[in-house]
Protein backbone atom coordinates (compact mmCIF):
# COMPACT_ATOMS: atom_id res chain seq x y z
CA UNK A 1 0.00 0.00 0.00
CA UNK A 2 2.36 2.52 0.74
CA UNK A 3 4.04 1.79 -2.79
CA UNK A 4 1.08 2.98 -4.37
CA UNK A 5 0.86 6.17 -2.06
CA UNK A 6 4.40 7.08 -3.13
CA UNK A 7 3.65 5.94 -6.59
CA UNK A 8 0.60 8.25 -6.57
CA UNK A 9 2.16 11.43 -5.39
CA UNK A 10 5.15 11.26 -7.62
CA UNK A 11 2.78 10.64 -10.51
CA UNK A 12 0.52 13.56 -9.56
CA UNK A 13 3.62 15.69 -9.25
CA UNK A 14 5.41 14.98 -12.67
CA UNK A 15 1.17 15.60 -14.37
CA UNK A 16 1.24 18.46 -12.49
CA UNK A 17 4.14 19.77 -13.48
CA UNK A 18 4.05 18.73 -17.78
CA UNK A 19 0.49 19.62 -17.69
CA UNK A 20 1.56 23.42 -17.17
CA UNK A 21 3.88 23.21 -20.36
CA UNK A 22 0.50 21.74 -22.57
CA UNK A 23 -0.50 18.48 -24.11
CA UNK A 24 2.49 17.40 -26.17
CA UNK A 25 4.42 17.71 -23.39
CA UNK A 26 2.59 15.07 -21.34
CA UNK A 27 2.62 12.94 -23.91
CA UNK A 28 6.36 13.15 -24.24
CA UNK A 29 6.47 12.10 -20.27
CA UNK A 30 4.53 9.36 -20.71
CA UNK A 31 6.22 8.14 -23.52
CA UNK A 32 9.66 8.51 -21.24
CA UNK A 33 8.56 6.70 -18.71
CA UNK A 34 7.14 4.23 -20.66
CA UNK A 35 10.25 3.49 -22.78
CA UNK A 36 12.16 3.40 -19.79
CA UNK A 37 9.76 1.11 -17.48
CA UNK A 38 10.43 -1.28 -20.70
CA UNK A 39 13.93 -1.19 -20.39
CA UNK A 40 13.96 -1.95 -16.77
CA UNK A 41 11.33 -5.16 -17.05
CA UNK A 42 13.46 -6.51 -19.82
CA UNK A 43 16.53 -6.86 -17.99
CA UNK A 44 16.63 -8.98 -14.67
CA UNK A 45 20.43 -7.20 -13.54
CA UNK A 46 18.79 -3.38 -14.05
CA UNK A 47 15.61 -4.71 -11.88
CA UNK A 48 17.43 -5.66 -8.86
CA UNK A 49 20.04 -2.64 -9.04
CA UNK A 50 16.81 -0.33 -8.77
CA UNK A 51 15.13 -2.66 -5.66
CA UNK A 52 18.53 -3.61 -4.13
CA UNK A 53 19.73 -1.12 -1.26
CA UNK A 54 23.31 -2.01 -1.76
CA UNK A 55 23.52 0.22 -4.66
CA UNK A 56 24.32 4.10 -3.81
CA UNK A 57 21.60 6.52 -5.60
CA UNK A 58 24.54 8.26 -7.45
CA UNK A 59 25.34 4.69 -8.99
CA UNK A 60 21.32 4.47 -9.66
CA UNK A 61 21.56 8.37 -10.95
CA UNK A 62 24.12 7.46 -13.22
CA UNK A 63 22.73 4.23 -14.65
CA UNK A 64 19.27 6.16 -15.11
CA UNK A 65 20.85 9.20 -17.36
CA UNK A 66 22.89 6.32 -19.19
CA UNK A 67 19.15 4.97 -19.81
CA UNK A 68 17.60 7.81 -20.67
CA UNK A 69 20.36 9.51 -22.71
CA UNK A 70 19.73 6.30 -24.95
CA UNK A 71 15.99 7.09 -25.26
CA UNK A 72 16.11 10.87 -25.89
CA UNK A 73 14.34 11.75 -22.95
CA UNK A 74 12.74 14.99 -21.95
CA UNK A 75 14.70 16.63 -19.69
CA UNK A 76 12.26 16.92 -17.17
CA UNK A 77 11.99 12.87 -17.23
CA UNK A 78 15.91 13.22 -16.62
CA UNK A 79 15.25 15.11 -13.25
CA UNK A 80 12.01 13.58 -12.36
CA UNK A 81 14.24 10.19 -13.05
CA UNK A 82 17.23 11.21 -10.81
CA UNK A 83 14.75 12.46 -8.28
CA UNK A 84 12.94 8.90 -7.84
CA UNK A 85 16.85 7.46 -7.98
CA UNK A 86 17.62 9.67 -5.27
CA UNK A 87 14.87 9.18 -2.98
CA UNK A 88 14.69 5.22 -3.36
CA UNK A 89 11.54 5.31 -5.37
CA UNK A 90 12.56 4.08 -8.84
CA UNK A 91 10.98 0.97 -7.74
CA UNK A 92 7.81 2.11 -7.93
CA UNK A 93 8.46 2.96 -11.41
CA UNK A 94 5.60 0.17 -12.69
CA UNK A 95 2.89 1.85 -10.65
CA UNK A 96 3.81 5.08 -11.21
CA UNK A 97 4.18 4.55 -15.03
CA UNK A 98 0.52 3.42 -14.99
CA UNK A 99 -0.86 6.08 -12.84
CA UNK A 100 0.44 8.96 -15.12
CA UNK A 101 -0.93 7.37 -17.96
CA UNK A 102 -4.40 6.91 -16.23
CA UNK A 103 -3.97 10.49 -15.62
CA UNK A 104 -2.87 11.54 -19.09
CA UNK A 105 -5.69 9.42 -20.54
CA UNK A 106 -8.25 11.44 -18.58
CA UNK A 107 -6.64 14.38 -19.52
CA UNK A 108 -6.95 13.37 -23.03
Amino acid sequence: MTGNIVARRYARALFSLGRKQGLPKLEKLGEDLQALKSVIDSSDTLRELYKSPLFSSDEKIKVTRTLLAELKADDYTVKFCELLAEKGCLGFLGELTALFKGLLDAEK
